[in-house]
């Protein structure tokens, strides 16, 4: 089974692109506290439906808990190949705001976004 579970901080602002086909893809990093004094950084990314929902309530310097798979991209660059490991973001839950910032300061969902958010991760609230 691959699935993987991981809680901590936005590390940047998204990096957005749209693929030829038009598909949103974002991708970022999370840090994620492995004791009291050191972080792993991991890279994340996300597609389409996730990848808005992300880009619109999720900013750098907040926290997150993650749900998704390891992957691994493989590119061969000047004769040699290359991998790249990441987390593809399936689900996705709130976490605190950093200081300055209240749960006010988050954009009500509207009715779409909600019925989307409801058949990407199951009942919202």
């Amino acid at each position: 089974m691959n699935l993987v579970i991981l809680s901590g901080n936005l590390c940047a602002e998204w990096e957005e692109r749209t693929t030829i086909s038009g598909k949103i893809v974002v991708s970022n990093t999370i840090a994620v506290r492995d004791g009291k004094e050191k972080s792993q950084f991991i890279k994340i990314k996300a597609w389409e439906s996730t990848a808005k929902l992300l880009l619109k309530y999720i900013e750098k310097g907040d926290k997150i808990t993650l749900q998704g798979l390891f992957k691994t991209d493989v590119y061969e660059k000047d004769g040699k190949k290359n991998y790249f490991n990441y987390i593809l973001v399936r689900g996705f839950e709130f976490g605190f705001k950093p200081s300055g910032k209240s749960a006010a300061d988050i954009k009500e969902a509207t009715d779409e976004e909600k019925e989307e958010a409801a058949a990407m991760f199951g009942e919202y609230e």
